[in-house]
């Protein structure tokens, strides 16, 4: 789990820096750290007999699952920007759905089951 401030243009990961005033070096755009978005991208590695593999899943599909654990009866009630990384992964492994991912390895859709 990693939780990291990103560029409100580009979306790109923001260095962290102890300035108060920070410049994307993806795009450019100079921005108050403050108001940088703040991302969440969780790695997650799935073992079966014939092989391993290393998936991600951004915030938008975190987000998409922590709104059905709600659903399903989950027992923490928070918005989803004060979720810890303990919450992020008992959802992750708790809630009912399935995650597709693409060919990049990168969840891209949830189905509720």
């Amino acid at each position: 789990m990693q939780k990291y401030p990103s560029c409100n243009k580009c979306h790109a990961k923001v260095v962290e820096s102890p300035k108060k005033i920070i410049k994307c070096s993806e795009c450019g755009l100079t921005q108050l750290k403050s108001k940088c978005s703040s991302k969440i991208i969780a790695s997650i590695l799935t073992k079966t007999d014939k092989d391993t593999r290393s998936l991600n899943i951004f915030d938008n599909i975190i987000e998409e699952l922590y709104t059905l654990y709600k659903e399903q009866d989950g027992d923490i009630d928070k918005l989803f920007t004060e979720l810890t990384d303990d919450d992020v992964t008992e959802i992750l492994l708790t809630v009912n759905a399935t995650v597709i991912f693409n060919d990049k390895k990168n969840a891209s859709t949830v189905i509720q089951l």
